[in-house]
């Protein structure tokens, strides 16, 4: 099974952004083309789950997310 691939801009939709910043998460390596410039779409949606967490939460969403990365180093 395949996993379905999206584009720049159908990736910035998912990510309420614009598409120049979804370019910008490729070269920081947050996203990775998957072939011809195209995003494997569930990777996008993690990110717009954990973006969309940040944008409701803010502060306290990071603060948990460092205590699990801390819990999972031990």
């Amino acid at each position: 099974m395949s996993e379905l691939l999206i584009s720049i801009e159908e990736a910035a939709i998912r990510l309420r952004v614009r598409p120049a910043y979804v370019e910008e998460l490729v070269k920081k390596g947050r996203l990775k083309f998957a072939d011809n410039r195209q995003l494997v779409a569930s990777e996008v949606d993690k990110l717009a789950e954990l973006m969309n967490k940040l944008r409701n939460q803010g502060i306290a969403t990071l603060v948990n997310i460092t205590a699990q990365n801390a819990a999972k180093k031990h």
